[in-house]
């Protein structure tokens, strides 16, 4: 695996871009100083450290065999990750949606299930 794959996988940069368009009034010299303490390089360092603790020496080579043979390119593809990334982005949304949509809540107090409209009705 490469740091680029790492970085796209897991989008460090977007996470910055999105981050900035929320928050317009950060200036941007403190955004420049985030991504120098925050950026790829923090972030690609705390992959490494995860791999670190669950992999050893012997798996990261058989995982840099794999993405370097023709099937582990095709699974690190840029194609590929950005469909299952729009999937799950879509999923959410889509779940998000549904929960809208069917406005359950749980009473903190019972565990149960209550219609929402239906308990701010009978708590007036």
């Amino acid at each position: 695996m490469t740091k680029e794959w790492i970085v796209y996988n897991h989008s460090v940069a977007q996470s910055f871009a999105m981050l900035q368009i929320r928050y317009c009034n950060v200036e941007e010299d403190v955004v420049q100083r985030l991504r120098k303490e925050m950026g790829e390089d923090y972030y690609l360092e705390k992959v490494i450290g995860v791999y670190a603790d669950h992999l050893t020496e012997e798996d990261l080579e058989g995982l840099i065999a794999f993405y370097s043979s023709d099937l582990g390119k095709k699974i690190g593809s840029k194609k590929l990750l950005t469909g299952l990334s729009n999937i799950s982005v879509k999923w959410a949304e889509d779940l998000t949606d549904r929960f809208r949509e069917s406005n359950i809540k749980v009473d903190n107090g019972t565990g149960q299930k209550a219609n929402h409209e239906k308990a701010k009705t009978e708590n007036r």
